[in-house]
């Protein structure tokens, strides 16, 4: 049996894992990983320390509440839980000085594109449940029996509250994550 403990890091780690290693189709044409259309980019769980020493662009993973609910049939047990992805662009620069428009573009661009393989989760139905548990213990990484659904994804885009590059062009991405588990 999982410990609760286990379960949220697995379904944190499940979530950025979807994350750094699913395609992204984008309309306007060209497709990639997080990753190869970012290629600084820095995927983080829990919020930065200090907005100084952030690499950009950053996108940062929290759990905000759990369990929301809890819904148990005969067949299949739900938790959910409420999560949240701050997204901090920036690091453009044109011949040595922050280029206030590409980062604002890419502040627009790099939030549509989290919210996009989010809301893109109902395409598969799911996202993989990895157990990293065991990962950590054995040297491999298990599918679990578990599935993951993504709803209610909401973004946010964030007006600049400080002088910091990584404070300037900020957003944030709510939503609410579905652990299934079979009755079987």
């Amino acid at each position: 049996m999982v410990t609760i403990y286990d379960e949220q890091n697995n379904i944190t780690s499940s979530i950025l894992y979807y994350l750094k290693n699913t395609m992204l189709f984008k309309y306007s044409g060209g497709s990639g990983t997080l990753q190869q259309l970012y290629p600084n980019i820095d995927v983080t769980i829990g919020f930065p320390d200090n907005f100084e020493v952030i690499s950009l662009p950053t996108i940062a993973l929290m759990e905000m509440s759990s369990p929301a609910n809890d819904h148990l049939t005969n067949e299949w047990i739900e938790k959910q839980y409420n999560y949240k992805i701050d997204t901090f662009a920036g690091g453009e620069r044109t011949n040595g000085v922050i280029d206030t428009g590409k980062n604002r573009y890419m502040k627009g661009r790099l939030a549509t594109d989290i919210k996009t393989l989010l809301d893109n989760n109902s395409i598969t139905n799911h996202i993989d449940y990895y157990n990293f548990t065991d990962l950590v213990a054995s040297g491999t990484m298990y599918r679990g029996n578990e599935t993951i659904e993504v709803s209610n994804v909401t973004l946010t885009p964030l007006e600049p509250t400080g002088d910091l590059e990584a404070d300037r062009y900020r957003s944030t991405i709510d939503f609410t994550v579905s652990l299934i588990t079979s009755q079987d």
